[in-house]
């Protein structure tokens, strides 16, 4: 999963530096808790709405690390390739 980890990571353009120790210590007990919440589901449906509810978290996480937009200006607004 460490491995996973840094390919996201660099996704997102955090591949300067390796993951923080509380990450690397953290991901087994997270991995064990939505690998029980799989079993769980019933079907791929359920499965799907897992999936989306672990994007829900981790858009909820990062959007606060997000600069606000100033008021009164939109996406539509944003210089080319701002807000993507």
């Amino acid at each position: 999963m460490v491995e996973l980890l840094e390919r996201v990571a660099a996704e997102r353009g955090l591949d300067f530096e390796p993951p923080p120790e509380m990450m690397v210590e953290a991901l087994p007990a997270l991995t064990q808790i939505v690998e029980r919440l799989t079993d769980r589901c019933r079907d791929v449906q359920e499965r799907r709405w897992l999936a989306a509810a672990l994007a829900t978290l981790s858009h909820h996480v990062q959007a606060s690390t997000l600069r606000e937009l100033p008021m009164g200006r939109g996406l539509d607004d944003m210089p080319q390739g701002v807000g993507k």
